[in-house]
């Protein structure tokens, strides 16, 4: 009888239902407070159209149907008016709640892999149904087909193989034929048998390959070429590109030292500059009459020092 009343409910008076289905039995409520606890409620399921239509004469009518129906009593003390729940209310609110979830089941999958969606099917369900399925007929009754084609490509979107049989298995009135669930899996497992992957071509000689293979996975193209995968690569060689000034001589370099306060790497003649402060560098060499010859001309220090980020943060 309590789903015969609540089938024509808002979405107001089917929140108070919830709440009410969320108290004990047998004891007594305040409906004043029990309205700020709808409101709450309403509130946090953001719903504006409930916030703006929310009254208090829905928490009355919904207690006005319970108390026709003798699962609550309701009592005054003062101004105040007080209810309670009987146990029967419960049980009847359960049972609602069971045929609510039967009526959930509203799809019926064939042997064939045709699937029936029946006219009070959600729109939730049906957008659900579409990822992994073709539409056949959209008449009163849609029928929707499971095609190889489209379980792939639900599971290249995201979809996993359990997830397609759960959906089934929760809104089939009838039993998942089982070439059906055998079908759905032997198509899942054959998803990745092929990979895209990115790998470094590289061209050297056979004996540093060989050395290489003793480490890395290596697949040889040639006598002196081999690829191997990028992220295996960058993670076996921790590269990073740098800005290196390489003095000809020893009283050259020893001018370097004086002009710009770095000191050379091992007592070379090499140095290592700093990507930021390259220019301020460069500049301080040419007031001690030294023009470094720059190899990468068409290039500015700066375009460098970016050129430089973004190897880095492609890595």
């Amino acid at each position: 009888m309590l789903r015969a009343f609540s089938r024509n409910y808002d979405g107001v008076k089917r929140c108070v239902l919830e709440e009410l289905r969320k108290l004990r039995p047998n004891v007594w409520y305040k409906c004043s407070l029990f309205e700020r606890r709808v409101k709450s409620a309403i509130f946090r399921k953001k719903s504006i159209n409930e916030w703006l239509c929310f009254k208090k004469s829905a928490i009355s009518k919904v207690l006005t149907h319970l108390l026709l129906l003798g699962l609550a009593d309701s009592a005054y003390a003062g101004t105040e008016i007080y209810f309670r729940l009987k146990p029967a209310f419960f049980k009847d609110a359960e049972e609602a709640e069971k045929a609510e979830t039967a009526g959930e089941r509203t799809l019926i999958v064939q042997p064939n892999f045709e699937v029936v969606a029946f006219p009070e099917t959600s729109h939730e369900v049906l957008f659900r149904l579409s990822k992994f399925s073709v539409l056949l007929r959209a008449e009163i009754t849609k029928v929707f087909k499971i095609t190889r084609e489209k379980v792939l490509c639900a599971i290249e979107g995201g979809m996993q193989a359990d997830e397609i049989l759960r959906f089934l298995r929760e809104h089939a009135r009838n039993e998942v034929p089982q070439n059906v669930i055998f079908t759905l899996k032997s198509w899942c497992d054959s998803f990745g048998k092929a990979v895209i992957k990115r790998c470094i071509l590289l061209k050297t000689s056979p004996e540093f390959l060989e050395l290489l293979g003793r480490t890395l996975e290596v697949v040889k193209i040639a006598e002196d070429c081999a690829l191997i995968g990028k992220e295996e690569f960058f993670n076996a060689f921790k590269m990073q590109e740098v800005l290196v000034l390489e003095a000809k001589d020893d009283v050259t370099a020893v001018e370097i030292e004086k002009a710009t306060g770095i000191n050379a790497i091992n007592n070379n003649k090499i140095f290592l500059l700093n990507e930021e402060e390259a220019d301020i560098c460069v500049n301080a060499l040419k007031k001690h009459g030294i023009f470094p010859k720059l190899f990468e001309k068409k290039k500015s220090i700066k375009d460098r020092v970016v050129t430089s980020q973004k190897f880095a943060s492609n890595r």
